[in-house]
C-alpha cells in the first residue's frame, strides 16, 4: 500500500472513531419536545431507551402495547407494555411503564416522572431511570 493511501485510510479511520459516537448518543433517546411525527415509532424508541436504562444487558428491547390517558387537564399519561430478554438466562421478561406527563402546552410536553417495574428479580436501575427524564426533557 503507498504512503498517501495509508494516510487516507487513517484519517478515516479517525473520522468514523469520533462521528459515531456522537451520532449513536443522539438517536437513543428521544426527545418529548420532539414526539409529534410517528407517534408508534415514537413511543416505541421511548419503550427501549426506559428498558435499556433500567437494565442496561437486556436484550432484544420491543413494545408491546401503549396508550395515552388525560389524567386531568394538562395532565397526562403514556402506559407501555415492553418486553425484553435476560442476558444470561435468554429468559422473557415483561415490564409495564408508566410515563407522566405535564401536556399543557401540547407542542411541548415535558415527563414528570417514570414509574418501572417488571417480572425480573434483578432490580431496575432507578437512578438511570431519574437520569433519562432529564433527556427526555432535552430540546434540540
Amino acid at each position: 500500500m503507498k504512503r498517501g493511501n495509508s494516510l487516507s485510510v487513517c484519517l478515516g479511520v479517525v473520522a468514523l472513531a469520533v462521528l459515531v459516537p456522537a451520532v449513536w448518543a443522539a438517536d437513543d433517546i428521544p426527545s418529548f419536545k420532539l414526539r409529534k411525527s410517528q407517534e408508534k415509532k415514537f413511543v416505541q424508541q421511548v419503550c427501549v431507551a426506559i428498558l435499556k436504562a433500567a437494565h442496561f444487558s437486556g436484550r432484544e428491547p420491543s413494545l408491546e402495547k401503549y396508550e395515552y390517558e388525560e389524567v386531568k387537564k394538562g395532565r397526562s399519561k403514556l402506559t407501555i407494555r415492553g418486553s425484553y430478554k435476560g442476558l444470561t438466562t435468554g429468559k422473557q421478561y415483561v415490564a409495564d411503564i408508566t410515563v407522566h406527563l405535564d401536556t399543557l402546552d401540547p407542542d411541548r410536553w415535558e415527563v414528570l416522572r417514570v414509574e418501572y417495574s417488571d417480572n425480573n428479580n434483578v432490580p431496575h436501575n432507578r437512578k438511570k431511570l431519574e437520569q433519562l427524564v432529564k433527556k427526555f426533557n432535552r430540546v434540540e
